[in-house]
């Protein structure tokens, strides 16, 4: 592991301790299951963990890592950033400074393992459409009322912006969040025929599994230790990446972040991005 990896390994570490000491059922998922299929660690290029929790127990865990984690760990809630578009939580090291590529300011925090939360989705076709729909547009409509004029590249992009935040305005920024949310909360995983990525919409048209290929999960090797994967990883993994053992050529991996420093907290650069600027400067030397 590099210095990076270390740090969210350690963050992995107090998280899987919350899971195991309340019997919270996890998975780790994308690069994550696939690092401990391929080698038995992280994916050499990446650089952060994807757990998901079952929606039943996902804010128990909230509630019990709030409690139970080290202080210097936190729940990052996509409430707490204005600019924040991801539909689900973080759970940061509040003493260190990470920026993921393509983030500003108003984005970056500490080091972090991503927690999402993993829900049931409907059995019959034409409810899965509507669902994934609805989840979809509640995803775009939060990016949407998140973002500014500036942030759009396009002059369409712009138009389209200047319309929509007509009705956007209206309401609060966590407004939609909140309410997909409550969609994927209507179906439980434990009660599912079916589940899929509700926190990323456009994927639940392809990447439906089984909840068998889930759970109960298999523990598989990661680094020093072993680590929650889905019961089936062969079924997932084909799901998500087709052939998955194959090592992609070295112009297509990919290293999701721009800038990071495990010795300061983020507060320290929020309010000057010279200093962020310098030291990325140092670090390409």
């Amino acid at each position: 592991m590099n210095e990076l990896q270390a740090k969210v390994y350690e963050i992995w570490q107090e998280i899987d301790k919350v899971c195991r000491n309340n019997k919270i059922e996890y998975f780790a998922i994308g690069g994550t299951c696939l690092g401990a299929v391929r080698h038995k660690g992280f994916i050499p290029w990446d650089d952060d963990i994807d757990i998901a929790i079952p929606i039943e127990n996902y804010e128990r865990f909230i509630k019990i890592a709030q409690k139970e984690m080290p202080s210097y760990l936190t729940v990052r809630f996509p409430n707490d950033f204005y600019k924040y578009t991801s539909m689900f939580i973080k759970i940061v090291d509040k003493r260190t400074t990470l920026i993921e590529n393509g983030k500003g300011v108003e984005e970056y925090d500490g080091v972090f393992v991503d927690v999402m939360p993993l829900s049931g989705i409907p059995s019959k076709k034409i409810q899965r459409y509507f669902f994934a729909k609805k989840l979809l547009l509640y995803q775009k409509l939060n990016y949407k009322r998140r973002r500014g004029f500036y942030e759009n590249d396009s002059l369409l992009g712009k138009g389209i912006w200047c319309i929509t935040y007509l009705f956007l305005r209206n309401h609060s920024f966590d407004y939609y969040y909140k309410k997909y949310y409550k969609e994927i909360k209507k179906y439980k995983f434990y009660e599912s025929e079916y589940t899929g990525y509700s926190w990323s919409p456009v994927r639940i048209y392809k990447e439906i599994y089984r909840r068998e290929v889930f759970s109960p999960a298999q523990y598989l090797d990661f680094e020093n230790d072993q680590i929650p994967c889905p019961h089936d990883p062969h079924s997932f993994l084909t799901g998500m990446f087709g052939e998955y053992m194959v090592v992609p050529e070295i112009k297509e991996r990919e290293w999701h972040t721009s800038f990071y420093d495990l010795s300061r907290p983020a507060s320290y650069y929020r309010n000057n991005q010279e200093k962020v600027q310098n030291r990325m400067q140092e670090d390409k030397k």
